[in-house]
């Protein structure tokens, strides 16, 4: 689009999810916010927990022009 980045490598990182959900999980633990704070989230990921019908996460590698 802006071409200001040439992508180099790109794919779908298998069960992504799961470590999103950690990570959220985590933060909200220590976020000065509170577990509210991640609770949208935590309630996405773990609706469409395993399904991928909606949510998956790629790994992007790009190389600046």
């Amino acid at each position: 689009m802006t071409e200001r980045v040439e992508v180099t490598s790109a794919r779908r990182q298998e069960d992504a999810w799961r470590d999103r959900l950690l990570w959220s999980e985590a933060c909200g633990a220590y976020t000065t916010e509170g577990p509210a704070a991640c609770r949208p989230v935590i309630g996405t990921l773990t609706e469409d927990a395993g399904r991928g019908r909606f949510l998956s996460f790629a790994l992007v590698s790009a190389r600046k022009h």
